[in-house]
């Protein structure tokens, strides 16, 4: 996924991609290890170390999410695991978002409406609005 589709954004929306490793253990089994920039926490986490919710996000919070997962749908790629734990923020200055875990992700251009519509029950339809 990060080395097809999600390419271009690596680095900004994605983490970017150092390579994927495999090697077989003494017992002959298949060793794989994804190697990825690292990105940082969750961008919600609460104070007594709950997960946080969507609804607790602040306004400007949202409108980032909604600018992150516009850029992957618009790769055409479906997330599947809509979490707070899959948006860090970025270590260092910048402090940009980039979305995480794209194991159970596809490349599945007419699938994105869906997830955008789950997308509007975590964070309301107004998001659509910011992006035109």
């Amino acid at each position: 996924m990060y080395a097809g589709p999600l390419r271009a954004l690596q680095g900004s929306a994605v983490p970017r991609y150092f390579g994927l490793y495999s090697g077989a253990d003494d017992d002959g089994r298949w060793l794989y290890a994804l190697v990825l920039e690292r990105v940082g926490r969750a961008i919600h986490r609460r104070r007594d170390g709950g997960k946080g919710s969507w609804e607790e996000l602040l306004p400007q919070q949202r409108r980032a999410v909604a600018q992150l997962y516009a850029r992957v749908h618009d790769a055409g790629v479906v997330h599947g695991d809509m979490e707070l734990r899959h948006i860090r923020r970025e270590l260092g200055e910048k402090g940009g978002l980039r979305l995480i875990d794209f194991e159970g992700a596809r490349h599945r251009p007419e699938g994105v409406e869906g997830e955008r519509a789950e997308l509007d029950g975590c964070i309301g339809p107004e998001w659509r609005k910011w992006l035109a």
